[in-house]
């Protein structure tokens, strides 16, 4: 189907196409394709609105990797990263440490922080399109996937869609009741995610509990307010996570790594080594990450440079 891979299993279906994953013929490494199987119209657009998205506008290590792409086979499909850890889905119904839903947090809006520089929007933020993938280093990292709802300005032109697009109980209210699609809406899906990771409960509320800050708790809070002005943007939530983590410390050494609410997923899902890897190194590590340490990148549409964190660093 797929010349120079070898596909090994399906890792899921949807109404418009299907992911498998593969291993690379040349070298046997992993990958993941997504194949589109309803050839229409307007689903062929959508796909190929995902595949410029990836391979244009977002070049960012917390967003999955495009490696390939032939919209003109049949059927149409592209390449991309295969995240071992699989998706912040298999997690809902344990609660997580705080620690652990702030990681994941800082790692999801690095990830949008690129698709919004290009007035860009996700649409479909949820547990499911936020995949765990390791770094160079071993250490667990969450990266936003499935931008089959995201969309940018067309070529040319400042319009953007006005379409609610999403999936209902991620939704900000705004777009249910009509409203135009703004960056404030990816927010409160975002919120609503780490709010149903922190308590198994998709809510627009995170009550106060004497395991999470209460200045992470406010934040939540703030970015699922039902009005789109009162949440904050994505500079703003990186700011006030950095603050959160300086006002209570370094991570507890008993905070742990929540295991998958299904048997099944738990043996599909890698743990690090050491077992609570990514949680208590993933609070330190937050720490760096939200400050941007040495890495940084130029930013051609101001000709400066930017570090991890989107803030604008010295040459």
């Amino acid at each position: 189907m797929t010349t120079g891979y070898r596909l090994l299993k399906s890792l899921g279906r949807g109404s418009f196409g299907e992911v498998w994953l593969a291993e690379t013929e040349a070298d046997g490494s992993y990958v993941a394709i997504k194949y589109l199987h309803d050839v229409t119209e307007g689903a062929l657009n959508r796909f190929r609105r995902e595949v410029r998205l990836l391979s244009e506008h977002i070049n960012n290590r917390f967003v999955v990797d495009i490696k390939g792409y032939d919209l003109s086979a049949s059927p149409p499909y592209f390449v991309m990263e295969y995240c071992e850890g699989g998706s912040l889905r298999q997690f809902v119904g344990k609660p997580w440490p705080w620690q652990a839903a702030a990681r994941a947090l800082s790692c999801a809006v690095q990830g949008l922080t690129g698709l919004h520089r290009v007035v860009g929007y996700h649409r479909d933020i949820k547990p499911d399109n936020l995949l765990r993938a390791k770094d160079g280093q071993g250490r667990w990292l969450v990266k936003v996937s499935d931008f089959g709802l995201g969309r940018t300005p067309n070529p040319g032109s400042s319009t953007m869609t006005n379409s609610p697009g999403g999936t209902f109980g991620y939704m900000a209210p705004e777009l249910v009741s009509g409203g135009a699609y703004t960056p404030a809406a990816d927010v409160y899906s975002l919120g609503v995610t780490i709010i149903e990771l922190l308590t198994s409960r998709r809510g627009s509320v995170l009550l106060p509990s004497p395991q999470v800050p209460d200045a992470f708790t406010s934040l939540l809070n703030d970015m699922t307010s039902t009005d789109p002005q009162k949440r904050p943007p994505l500079m703003m939530i990186s700011i006030r996570l950095h603050n959160v983590l300086k006002l209570v410390g370094q991570p507890t050494a008993q905070a742990t790594t929540p295991q998958p609410a299904q048997a099944q997923a738990a043996a599909a899902v890698p743990q690090a080594k050491g077992g609570a890897g990514w949680v208590i190194a993933g609070g330190l590590a937050l720490l760096a990450l939200l400050a941007g340490g040495d890495d940084k990148e130029w930013d051609s549409q101001v000709g400066r440079y930017r570090g991890k964190d989107g803030r604008f660093k010295s040459g």
